[in-house]
């Protein structure tokens, strides 16, 4: 998991709704670059938060997916590292990250009807 430790307080930092959406957009998709990038598929992201998975749904012994998961999360470290920018003239900002791992069994699905 990754989770943008500064998420919240930059939610509430004094941007029009328009800056604000540019940022998420550009937020986003550099995450989704960095995951695409390391063939780990992305099981939820919400309010600067991100959960990843190495091997579903395709289940492969001959796959490397510790050194894919520890390369994803250098690369969000990276990518968070050099900032993004906040509004069309505003400051280039880094973010710090809360970063975890875990190694084993996994399941996954979908709860309830909507």
């Amino acid at each position: 998991f990754a989770d943008l430790a500064d998420f919240q307080r930059l939610a509430a930092r004094d941007m029009s709704p328009f800056a604000y959406v540019r940022f998420l957009e550009a937020f986003y998709t550099r995450i989704a670059e960095v995951l695409e990038s390391h063939k780990v598929n992305e099981i939820e992201t919400a309010a600067g938060e991100c959960l990843v998975v190495s091997g579903l749904p395709d289940r492969s012994p001959t796959s490397k997916h510790c050194s894919e998961i520890a390369l994803t999360a250098l690369g969000l470290r990276s990518v968070m590292c050099r900032g993004l920018q906040l509004g069309v003239h505003g400051d280039f900002v880094c973010f710090r990250l809360i970063q975890g791992i875990a190694s084993g069994p996994c399941a996954a699905g979908i709860i309830g009807v909507k």
